[in-house]
């Protein structure tokens, strides 16, 4: 099985795609696969028999053998409220800038990106981040990219 990078681990499609995963290929997915969070911790994911263990950004770039890249890491709309939109834009282009750097010290041959409905309806700071996050994958070298478009979501 090819080594998997997935960001967003700690997050609901993060979790979602973690746990698909484990039902499908067992264990062997899990030590295939490196888990990005925010922060270097533990986690519990519903009805799995353990937790993974997530690294951050900092933490991943020492990954040098991944084929396959999951980008599920973006801030949700609700922040923009909790954050100031200066905040909020800064927090997602890091993430979407540390996401690429990963790829580009990767052997990555696929990736799937978790986007949304939204860049094509909307016109806020949230669609307009993630059309711009789609535009980078798109154009990053990349010789196949899945783009998952979520029109509604609950965790």
């Amino acid at each position: 099985m090819k080594k998997i990078i997935i960001t967003g681990a700690s997050g609901w499609f993060g979790k979602s795609f973690i746990k698909k995963g484990y039902e499908i290929y067992g264990t062997t997915f899990i030590s295939n696969c490196y888990f990005i969070s925010s922060r270097n911790r533990s986690l519990k994911i519903p009805t799995l028999p353990f937790e993974v263990e997530t690294i951050d950004f900092n933490t991943a770039s020492q990954i040098r053998d991944a084929e396959v890249f999951v980008q599920a890491a973006f801030l949700t709309h609700e922040k923009i409220n909790e954050m100031s939109c200066e905040s909020y834009y800064k927090a997602n282009i890091d993430i979407i800038n540390n996401s690429l750097g990963l790829i580009a010290q990767n052997n990555i041959q696929n990736q799937i990106i978790i986007s949304s409905g939204a860049v094509k309806f909307k016109n806020d700071l949230y669609s307009v981040l993630k059309s711009f996050e789609e535009q980078k994958f798109i154009n990053n070298g990349v010789p196949k990219t899945l783009i998952f478009r979520v029109f509604g979501a609950m965790g």
